[in-house]
Formats: C-alpha cells, sequence, structure tokens
C-alpha cells in the first residue's frame, strides 16, 4: 500500500501521467524520493518512511544531499534545483 502511495505521490507532484518513465535519468528519481521519503504519513503514525526504516534496520542513516537545494512552492509542490 505504502509503495502505492509513493508512486500516486511520485505521479502528482513530479511527472505527469503518460510520461515515459524510461526517458526519466536515475538522479532525478533519486532526488524525488528523497523528498517522499522524508513526507510524513499518517500511515506511519505520522512519522516519515526514513524514520520508519532506521528504526527498524532496514537502512543506515543516510547523509544529508549535497548540491541540491530543494524548494516547497506555496502550492505544496517541490522544484528541484541541481547545482553542479
Amino acid at each position: 500500500m505504502l509503495k502505492e502511495n509513493s508512486i500516486g505521490l511520485l505521479r502528482r507532484w513530479f511527472i505527469p501521467k503518460k510520461t515515459d518513465l524510461k526517458n526519466i535519468v536515475e538522479d532525478r528519481f533519486q532526488n524525488y524520493f528523497h523528498i517522499l521519503n522524508g513526507k510524513y504519513r499518517k500511515s506511519l503514525g505520522y512519522r516519515t518512511a526514513y524514520e520508519v526504516s532506521l528504526e527498524r534496520g532496514i537502512i543506515k542513516k543516510i547523509p544529508p544531499m549535497r548540491g541540491h537545494l530543494i524548494k516547497r512552492t506555496v502550492a505544496f509542490h517541490y522544484k528541484i534545483y541541481i547545482c553542479a
């Protein structure tokens, strides 16, 4: 269920429906999922997927992304600026 919700959010926030996912580079996906994993979810007791994964030992702590500025706009959409 969480996976389906994540795909839905990915489509709603970043990638319009009917977009061929093969045309999106891996780095862009990593940026999107970094944002989604930091989103608080009701199904996880208002914790993030990242927090729950750390707590359960599924993943180790991930260092903050460098070279990326993430800006949240008024309409709750995210814009990602990749800095060289």
